[in-house]
């Protein structure tokens, strides 16, 4: 059984070029384009894995990210929080995030892909 991944990003190329990765690695790749239709998604096919933006039309990823995490529902799915938002200040809140790991854009397909892997531990 293919592991599930849910990309959450409103950038067409991000979502492609994550995908891409994703499918080549053998998982299943799907997409939400804003806030409501991610927890719309995560609600409907409940992945393995989020990928999500922190800067999203709607519902922010700092919000899905807090809302997941409250929910027993859905608070053991790991969460990478993808950032273009580095500055020390928002870094700091980034750290305290209810997130498994973050990592900033532009990203290390390699780097994004192993801690996957470890994520759902099959590192």
């Amino acid at each position: 059984m293919r592991k599930k991944i849910l990309i959450v990003d409103d950038e067409p190329d991000i979502v492609k070029t994550i995908s891409m990765m994703l499918n080549l690695e053998g998982y299943e790749a799907i997409f939400a384009a804003n806030g409501e239709d991610a927890i719309e998604k995560i609600r409907i096919d409940k992945p393995d894995l989020v990928i999500l933006d922190v800067v999203l039309p709607g519902i922010n990823g700092k919000e899905i990210a807090a809302r997941l995490k409250e929910d027993s529902l859905y608070q053991k799915i790991p969460i990478i929080l993808i950032t273009a938002q580095m500055q020390k200040n928002e870094l700091e809140a980034l750290k305290k995030l209810p997130v498994d790991f973050y990592i900033a854009k532009p990203f290390d397909l390699q780097l994004l892909c192993s801690k996957i892997k470890e994520l759902l531990n099959l590192a």
